[in-house]
């Protein structure tokens, strides 16, 4: 890892998690073509995407063909910022404490570490995880700080995501969370 972190403007970065990569695929399959058009669209867009080692493992555990591929253009295009993990003990609290559910809290744990940096850089995250972004809704309605972030879905039946991309991600609103900071 480098020792100093490069990164973009706050409007133009995301997380993106491993999910995506698994899906994006080659065939015209709903899920696989919009992953593999949300990935494309952020390497034509100039978008920076944050991987810290713990997206890093994930990305290497699920990769798919068109994920490597696509890895290895964004680092030749020094577009992939390699980020510290940024734990967050009180977000973890909240997780524990607002869903309650013990089968909920271990679901979005597993992603927990999208929220902790989009919290700790400003990032948006990209997930095709649905009960994850569902649930850091429900975690978001009692942690302010979490309102803010952007959770957007490749999937989303409207677009929004590509749309969002393609706007550099210029649009606030889109995704977010909760519904004030």
């Amino acid at each position: 890892m480098p020792k100093q972190e490069r990164v973009g403007k706050m409007s133009d970065r995301v997380v993106v998690d491993a999910c995506v990569g698994r899906e994006a695929g080659e065939t015209n399959a709903p899920r696989s073509k919009s992953s593999r058009l949300v990935l494309e669209a952020i390497l034509r867009q100039g978008v920076f995407v944050d991987f810290s080692p713990e997206v890093d493992r994930e990305w290497r555990k699920h990769a798919s063909r068109i994920s490597i591929m696509w890895q290895t253009r964004m680092i030749a295009k020094r577009r992939l910022n390699k980020v510290r993990d940024k734990p967050s003990a009180l977000l973890r609290k909240h997780v524990r404490d607002l869903l309650g559910n013990p089968d909920d809290i271990a679901a979005l744990n597993k992603d927990v570490h999208l929220l902790e940096l989009a919290l700790a850089y400003g990032s948006g995250i990209i997930s095709s995880d649905d009960r994850s972004g569902r649930l850091s809704r429900i975690v978001a309605e009692g942690y302010r700080p979490l309102r803010r972030v952007q959770w957007v879905s490749p999937h989303d039946p409207e677009g929004s995501c590509l749309a969002w991309v393609a706007g550099t991600l210029a649009d606030k609103e889109v995704g977010r969370l909760g519904d004030g900071g």
